[in-house]
């Protein structure tokens, strides 16, 4: 998984609610997320990790933002395509944003789910700002907020078929010490379980989970609306 501030918030250095969640479904998952990142933190980390031997990815990225639409278009294709032919999960922004440009972003996000069949698409921009409680600020979620987020992931992920699962280390740690926003706001509301329709997960073990997308044609989007799980 590689993401900024928002996916940092939940790994074992602050909350640890993301490997909490995934690792009882059977998956090995290792977390590369920092605050501050860009898209090209992604280009980064594939360039360190990328045969680690991932089964699939999950990216939630483009909070912080240059504004140039097109150049986080072609980065994002570039991504997509040295991933490929894994499935990969994006997930979209909360908007607007601190940029008040997530939709842009949001926008370029949907175009290359589009084009590509194995990509799934997460709407947490839907999500996040389904419940007041979610957030904190702009962008980084309430403790409730990343409990509906790592819920989101779960539903994405489903059981894993070889488990036991495992919280995997990673070397991207930056700022060591540091804090992402402190989360204080609890929801009075049940968070949402979302129903996808591809199975995805990604490992750094080799191929303990092998992986079959099963959208075809237009990208697989979780609807926000739904609480069945799957299998």
């Amino acid at each position: 998984m590689i993401g900024d501030s928002v996916f940092a918030g939940t790994t074992e250095r602050y909350g640890g609610e993301m490997c909490r969640a995934i690792v009882p479904l059977g998956w090995q998952v290792e977390v590369d997320a920092e605050p501050y990142r860009y898209l090209r933190f992604a280009t980064a980390v594939l360039n360190r990790r990328l045969d680690a031997g991932w089964d699939a990815a999950v990216i939630l990225l483009g909070n912080n933002y240059d504004g140039e639409e097109e150049r986080f278009l072609r980065e994002l294709t570039k991504i997509v395509e040295r991933l490929s032919p894994r499935p990969i999960v994006l997930f979209t922004l909360t908007e607007p944003g601190y940029t008040l440009r997530a939709a842009e972003v949001n926008d370029a996000i949907r175009e290359v789910a589009l084009l590509n069949d194995n990509v799934i698409l997460v709407d947490w921009a839907e999500v996040s700002v389904s419940d007041p409680a979610f957030l904190v600020d702009e962008v980084h979620p309430s403790l409730a907020g990343k409990a509906a987020l790592v819920e989101l992931v779960a539903a994405v992920l489903g059981p894993a078929p070889s488990p036991p699962g495992k919280c995997l280390e990673t070397e991207f740690k930056y700022p060591r010490g540091g804090t992402v926003p402190t989360t204080t706001v609890e929801s009075t509301t049940t968070t949402t379980t979302t129903t996808p329709t591809t199975t995805t997960t990604e490992s750094t073990n080799g191929p303990t989970t092998t992986l079959e997308p099963t959208t075809t044609d237009a990208p697989t989007t979780v609807d926000p609306t739904t609480t069945e799980s799957t299998g």
